[in-house]
């Protein structure tokens, strides 16, 4: 067992003791010896040494560290993140890490951050205006930040370099559920009057149609539709991380899906085919034959961000209501359920890991339904009864 004593120590700025603790010896027999000065009383070091031998004797003891928390979140992003997220998700990371957690609290030794020096953190975030949109950042942003820095920590306890996570401590404004603008069966037949013949046409009927995502309809090859069958499967997602094209898998295994298309779309994206095959044709080297069904008239991808502001410009042009372009998987999915189809067959249509996560998601459109179920089951049995 450790054992210890401590020295005063007499300075001209006063007086000090240095805790020196006996930790049995080493591998070649030195003795292991453990120091640690305190500024105070005798009484206040005695306090600190017992802590430290109760620690060191139930294997708690954490050693010292002059490393901060900058230097441990470059360590814990190089090797416990970057090897286990996709590009687009690493993005968000690095911005929320070197944007803002490590020119804020970096300098602070990782030992000595403490739940004040976090909150005042997250005070200062909700203040701070992001350069993009010159508004204040948003409560997700800030709900994102608190995340990365709060597994960070957790993972910082689980090494043995802090005691307990000062992250667990602090409060943040929680974001409101986004709660999506969706278009009702005539507004979708109006919009499909508006993008008929448009380039925007096949990317918002496979969105309205199938409830894909944006980067699932730009990633979509020809090779992934059956048209003998009438079945699409939805494999690949597109994505543009620093200025470079990825072609990525689903996240999960049920957003890899196989759906089966209405008979519209079918005849939609035989003409789409037909047309792409003579400009591919006419353009012959240039075109840049990726197999993509949405693309741009040489083959070449359409960056994500771009083709939302196109489909957004488009919105206003034509006077129509604006929406986000995922906001159509939304309508999608409202009419699904709307039509009275099973929860667990939307679910998995949309590819959502679990079908608490489509009943999350759509929980105002099970609302609306409820008024009906209980008309229906009113004017079923009740009405004329005398009860």
């Amino acid at each position: 067992m450790a054992s210890g004593h401590i020295r005063k120590r007499e300075y001209k700025s006063g007086v000090s003791w240095q805790i020196v603790i006996e930790n049995g010896v080493d591998s070649v027999g030195n003795r292991i010896r453990k120091y640690k000065t305190v500024k105070g009383t005798k009484k206040e070091a005695q306090k600190v040494m017992t802590k430290m031998l109760n620690e060191l004797n139930n294997g708690t003891f954490i050693e010292p560290t002059k490393t901060t928390l900058g230097q441990y979140m470059k360590e814990w992003m190089e090797t416990y993140i970057e090897p286990n997220l996709s590009p687009t998700t690493l993005v968000s990371y690095k911005a929320n890490v070197d944007g803002h957690i490590i020119p804020k609290l970096g300098h602070i030794p990782i030992q000595n951050l403490n739940a004040i020096d976090i909150q005042r953190f997250y005070n200062e975030l909700s203040k701070e205006i992001n350069p993009r949109t010159k508004k204040p950042l948003s409560a997700r942003t800030i709900e994102h930040i608190h995340a990365n820095l709060k597994s960070a920590l957790k993972q910082a306890v689980k090494l043995g370099l802090i005691e307990k996570n000062p992250a667990d401590a602090t409060t943040i404004q929680r974001a409101k559920d986004y709660k999506a603008t969706v278009y009702d069966e005539d507004e979708v037949k109006n919009l499909f009057k508006y993008v008929k013949g448009t380039r925007l046409e096949v990317p918002v009927v496979l969105a309205v149609g199938l409830g894909l995502r944006r980067g699932e309809v730009l990633g979509l090859r020809w090779s992934s539709i059956d048209f003998k069958e009438k079945k699409i499967k939805i494999e690949t997602s597109l994505a543009y991380v620093n200025k470079e094209f990825i072609f990525k898998s689903p996240k999960s295994a049920a957003g890899e899906r196989t759906l089966v298309m209405p008979e519209s779309l079918i005849e939609l994206l035989k003409k789409h085919h037909k047309e792409q095959s003579l400009i591919k044709l006419a353009l012959g080297e240039s075109y840049q034959n990726s197999d993509l069904v949405c693309c741009k008239e040489d083959g070449s991808p359409i960056i994500p961000g771009t083709f939302s502001h196109i489909f957004t410009d488009f919105l206003k042009d034509y006077g129509l209501k604006e929406i986000r372009f995922h906001d159509l998987r939304h309508t999608h999915a409202s009419l699904l359920l709307k039509y009275g189809i099973a929860a667990k067959v939307a679910s998995t249509r949309l590819g959502h890991s679990s079908i608490g996560i489509t009943l999350d998601l759509y929980s105002h459109i099970y609302s609306e339904a409820e008024v009906e179920v209980a008309n229906k089951i009113e004017s079923g049995i009740f009405q004329n009864q005398a009860i």
